[in-house]
Order: C-alpha cells, then structure tokens, then sequence
C-alpha cells in the first residue's frame, strides 16, 4: 500500500539495474538511465496515465501537486514532476542511492 503504482512502468523499476526512468511527456516513448547510457523503451504513456502515477505519489506521501509541481520521495524511488495541459505532463522517477 505504501509503495507507488507505476502501471505500465512496474517492470522497469523491477530492474534493479534502472536508475531513473524518464517520461519525457504523452506519447512518446518512456526513457530509461542505466550506468552511463539512455535507451529509448517501447513504453508510452497517455495523459491519463502519467497523471495516475503523479497523483498516486501525491496522495500516498500526502505532498499536494502545487501549480501543477511534484517532487516526492516515496519507498525506494523519487519523483519529479510537472503536469500540464498544454505543454503535456511529464515526470522523472530517481532510485534513492543511484548517484
């Protein structure tokens, strides 16, 4: 209950070799940071479900979403986020210890 739900992106952070995984908006293809190289997944998430896992951080660590801002600690993991409606919502989720 305590941890977050990344829907789609729970296998990825299941990777204890993914340090951050980066949702550079809706629909277009989730990034992930591994060591010193970025892959582009086959992951895309829509707007709804971006501001799923955002607002899932936001009532889980009770950290209200200010002007569409995040930024959050939550288990093992860090989110940072921005949701908007017109430039598209957007997150990074950080592993606490990656460097």
């Amino acid at each position: 209950p305590g941890d977050p739900d990344l829907g789609k992106l729970n296998f990825l952070i299941g990777d204890p070799r993914i340090e951050e995984i980066e949702c550079p908006g809706p629909n277009k293809n989730v990034l992930v940071k591994s060591g010193y190289s970025i892959k582009k997944t086959n992951v895309v998430l829509v707007e709804d479900e971006i501001r799923r896992i955002v607002n899932d951080f936001s009532e889980k660590t009770r950290i209200p979403l200010i002007k569409g801002t995040l930024k959050a600690a939550l288990g093992g993991l860090i989110l940072t986020a921005v949701t908007s409606e017109f430039v598209g919502s957007r997150f990074v989720v950080q592993r606490r210890n990656a460097q």
